[in-house]
């Protein structure tokens, strides 16, 4: 009998990089739709002078856009910076549309949302929510231009997930 026996992450083998920045210029640099829409596109630009970006849907009813980063340990000292563009639709203070950043542990299967301290700071709250952001904080409404949103050690709970592998997961959600 002859069968095939893999496991998942168990190469152990990680290097350490000071700073690691995605552009998308060529590819999804290992990033992974995980549900719904997430795709490389360049029309208009990207942020900091790129010419490329992520997107995810437009205008859709119902949607579960869902993209996971590449596999990687943080540092006790880790921060992050992301660059955003925002369509989303408002729902007069009840927000059920939002997008956020959370932190994925593969090994759990768990998602922990993670706030920025700095930048383009969350403005959608409340019990609602749709795609893994029910009752999370969010970014909604619409914010036509490139922006940053900053994360320090403290906001990326690095006490808690220093050297373990996760993954950095962006979920957008529409009813």
């Amino acid at each position: 009998r002859l069968f095939t026996l893999s496991y998942d992450a168990t190469e152990g083998d990680f290097q350490l990089i000071a700073s690691r920045q995605f552009d998308f210029e060529a590819d999804a640099e290992g990033w992974t739709t995980v549900s719904g829409i997430f795709q490389r596109d360049t029309t208009g630009g990207g942020a900091g002078g790129s010419t490329a970006y992520l997107e995810s849907s437009e205008f859709l009813n119902n949607q579960c856009d869902i993209v996971r980063s590449p596999r990687l340990k943080l540092a006790a000292s880790s921060t992050l910076q992301t660059s955003t563009r925002i369509q989303i639709e408002p729902m007069g203070g009840q927000w059920w549309d939002r997008a956020n950043l959370g932190i994925f542990q593969p090994a759990t299967g768990q998602r922990t949302v993670i706030s920025p301290s700095a930048g383009r700071l969350y403005n959608a709250s409340g019990p609602n929510g749709t795609c893994g952001t029910e009752g999370q904080v969010g970014w909604g409404g619409s914010q036509n231009a490139w922006a940053t949103s900053d994360w320090t050690a403290t906001d990326l709970q690095t006490g808690t997930f220093a050297g373990e592998l996760i993954q950095l997961q962006f979920n957008y959600g529409t009813n």
